[in-house]
């Protein structure tokens, strides 16, 4: 895993779809300074995104990566295995082998698919797609629903 400093998650998540990087990345801690000083660090759940989940975020226009890493930061941080009308888990198994999801951006359109190990404290997203209809487009793969 590489060391990211005080770079913000989109830029990290932009440069590893380009280089190709293989193996994990961690969400950049930094962007949420004040909720992050506003809350017990053993609450906190820390965010893993998956190599994979850097090429969807390629296919996405910049400003709906924003508003997803936004979500996942908000949402997940702190309450990922909470059910929320946004927020529920799945059926298993499917294929995206995901047991959560979790509906942003403007009118709910993106999902975000993930794990969760309660016991290390990590929420692993494993994909990032948008929904259309009964669609849901995750990088270039398309799935019916």
């Amino acid at each position: 895993m590489a060391q990211r400093g005080a770079r913000c998650a989109t830029a990290i998540l932009a440069e590893a779809a380009q280089a190709g990087k293989p193996g994990r990345m961690r969400l950049d801690e930094a962007t949420n300074l004040a909720i992050i000083l506003a809350m017990p660090g053993d609450l906190q759940f820390e965010i893993i995104v998956d190599d994979t989940v850097a090429l969807h975020f390629a296919a996405l226009e910049r400003k709906d990566r924003v508003a997803v890493l936004d979500a996942i930061e908000q949402q997940l941080r702190y309450d990922a295995i909470v059910m929320t009308r946004n927020r529920k888990p799945l059926r298993i198994p499917n294929s995206l082998n995901a047991s959560w999801e979790l509906r942003c951006g403007a009118n709910n359109r993106y999902r975000v698919f993930y794990d969760v190990d309660l016991e290390e404290r990590l929420v692993v997203v494993l994909a990032v797609g948008r929904k259309a209809g009964n669609r849901l487009v995750v990088g270039n793969e398309e799935f019916e629903l």
